[in-house]
């Protein structure tokens, strides 16, 4: 992105889906960062961020959405039983989709045969899409923001997200090439799909759950 040919900054948090101004980071300079400047960052370890057109951006954190995505990870791990189809990678795991675009997905599972030479390789940024990721948006990610990185994602060469609205109870499934997702809900099972057949979750072990549920109001 170069800064000088956009009007304003507001052009910018559009661009990002309409995120707050608290989540881009000032130093390095917006449209200035590379990826050497996001791994620093990143290995200071008080917050995680991606690299979007020059511009490292804060995650929006969530405890609890951290321990939903946590389950399906942990599904996916057991699945897997150690590198048996490919490596379950949690939520600080870096990707980059395209030149100048790194993004870190809140969970991921990559097959063997995207890793280079079929063996795990030891980059600080992996340069391939996973094959599946699990994405949990909280109220600090728009809805612009969580269309525009499953966008990103789905054209990088990501067959499958799967996207979880814990206070919903729904997990949307979207399957590159399709218009529409998928929904999901307590009562129905998730499977892996050609990426990992076999693999079956029923939700009602995630949604029944009560310390996922949002509190009732008062």
């Amino acid at each position: 992105m170069n800064l000088q040919s956009i009007p304003s900054m507001q052009d910018v948090l559009d661009r990002l889906g309409g995120i707050a101004p608290g989540r881009i980071l000032a130093v390095p300079p917006p449209g200035a960062a590379t990826e050497d400047d996001l791994v620093r960052i990143n290995a200071r370890r008080d917050r995680l961020c991606e690299l979007v057109d020059g511009i490292v951006v804060e995650k929006s954190p969530s405890y609890v959405g951290s321990l939903v995505g946590g389950f399906f990870l942990y599904r996916l791990v057991d699945f897997n039983r150690g590198f048996r189809f490919g490596g379950v990678t949690a939520g600080n795991a870096l990707f980059r989709l395209a030149p100048n675009l790194v993004r870190m997905p809140g969970g991921a599972f990559t097959s063997r045969d995207r890793w280079p030479g079929r063996r795990i390789p030891d980059v600080e940024i992996a340069d391939f899409a996973p094959n599946l990721i699990v994405e949990v948006p909280n109220e600090g990610n728009p809805d612009a923001e969580v269309a525009i990185r499953r966008a990103e994602f789905l054209a990088a060469g990501v067959e499958v997200v799967w996207q979880v609205d814990r206070r919903a109870e729904v997990v949307e499934v979207f399957r590159r090439g399709e218009a529409s997702p998928t929904r999901l809900g307590r009562g129905d099972v998730l499977d892996g799909g050609d990426v990992l057949p076999g693999l079956r979750i029923p939700l009602n072990e995630v949604f029944d759950r009560s310390q996922f549920r949002r509190p009732k109001q008062a």
